[in-house]
């Protein structure tokens, strides 16, 4: 079904590019969780000099109180309007907001950085870490003909060293096959040429021949 969009245009976006191209995963959640994690860290410190057991446990309407104020008070106009400049979506306002740079302010990193030490974690995670984690930064670049080309030749000269490699290797011992096994490889050669009904006397003593020696092999290691 062809429809013709007349006052649409459609873009094609690569993987993994949110983070890129959309405001709220370019940054604006990272600085709201940022001032989220400070006031949660306050409460724990305000909650531990009054001697308050479970500390990290907080009721879910607490945390959507504390959520609320860092939404309202904490993250401002000119935070979001900076990431929607960052991400080409708007390069002028309609509210006049002052341009900076974008992440959450190195100060408020810091603030979290101190409260965490207050804490005494046994195992801090770092804390741009914790707000950002960074492979979700991660994304595809285009990649042109001449680079698809040099990849695909690249991965198969890997893969002919690799064969090679594993052909000429004799390190690797064959698997130990034990005499109840070899038995078991006769039985089924024998019943394989009985089914071929011209060939099986051709065979035949000499799988018996091979059924014996194997039998003595066994006798011997019973010994």
């Amino acid at each position: 079904m062809n429809v013709v969009l007349r006052n649409t245009n459609v873009f094609y976006l690569l993987p993994n590019m949110t983070s890129a191209v959309q405001p709220c995963d370019a940054g604006i959640i990272c600085t709201f969780k940022a001032y989220y994690r400070k006031r949660f860290n306050n409460l724990l410190l305000d909650d531990y000099e009054n001697n308050i057991d479970n500390l990290e446990k907080i009721s879910i309407l607490d945390a959507f109180r504390l959520a609320v104020l860092a939404w309202v008070e904490d993250v401002s106009l000119t935070t979001i309007a900076n990431y929607f400049r960052h991400c080409k979506i708007r390069t002028s306002d309609i509210i006049h907001t002052q341009q900076g740079e974008v992440g959450p302010p190195t100060t408020l990193i810091q603030e979290l950085q101190h409260q965490v030490a207050q804490l005494s974690y046994g195992n801090p995670m770092d804390i741009c870490n914790l707000l950002n984690y960074p492979e979700e930064n991660n994304y595809m670049v285009a990649s042109n003909d001449e680079d698809i080309t040099n990849r695909i030749i690249e991965e198969f000269c890997t893969q002919q060293d690799e064969d090679a490699t594993s052909d000429n290797d004799d390190s690797v011992e064959p698997p130990k096959i034990s005499t109840r096994q070899a038995q078991e490889y006769l039985e089924g050669l024998t019943l394989f040429w009985m089914q071929q009904k011209e060939s099986y006397h051709e065979f035949s003593e000499s799988l018996k021949e091979q059924k014996e020696d194997v039998k003595k092999i066994n006798m011997t290691g019973l010994k």
